[in-house]
């Protein structure tokens, strides 16, 4: 049991840094491009990735705040 809760762990920290350097790709990128609309684009998608990562910090906190 501790090895698949270790495992879930270390996924979900995979993950987490996963969404952290697209963020930041798209953040590194949007003033690169002439376009507005496209930097509108890139803009929402960096916010949905945040808000992504930001509901799955949330349930990690909330399934180890219940499991303690």
């Amino acid at each position: 049991m501790h090895q698949k809760e270790t495992l879930l762990q270390q996924m979900q920290h995979r993950v987490a840094n996963n969404q952290q350097i697209i963020a930041g790709i798209l953040l590194l990128k949007t003033p690169t491009v002439q376009s507005e609309e496209t930097r509108l684009h890139l803009r929402d998608a960096r916010q949905r990735v945040m808000s992504v990562a930001a509901v799955q910090h949330q349930l990690l906190a909330g399934a180890t705040a219940s499991s303690r």
